[in-house]
């Protein structure tokens, strides 16, 4: 993704590629299972989160790549089997 001034190399110094891979990374942890979380990050249920929010983003994506999960998206269907 190109950041606001057409940059397109990977060491973007303005903020917007970091936000990016901030809010992916969010969604990444919080498409995964409790039990996924708790492996990932070493403490039980409610410290599993604190604990993630506390971690850079460095920190965030070692742990993605260790972990070697994938995102969950939502069904493509509706509850007719509708592919909209």
């Amino acid at each position: 993704m190109a950041c606001i001034n057409n940059h397109r190399c990977g060491s973007c110094p303005h903020p917007c590629k970091s936000e990016v891979k901030d809010i992916e990374h969010n969604k990444w942890f919080s498409s995964i299972s409790v039990s996924d979380k708790e492996k990932i990050t070493g403490a039980a249920y409610p410290q599993c989160t604190v604990l993630w929010n506390t971690w850079t983003q460095d920190e965030r994506a070692a742990a993605i790549e260790r972990s070697g999960l994938y995102r969950r998206h939502g069904s493509n269907y509706t509850a007719l089997g509708h592919d909209f």
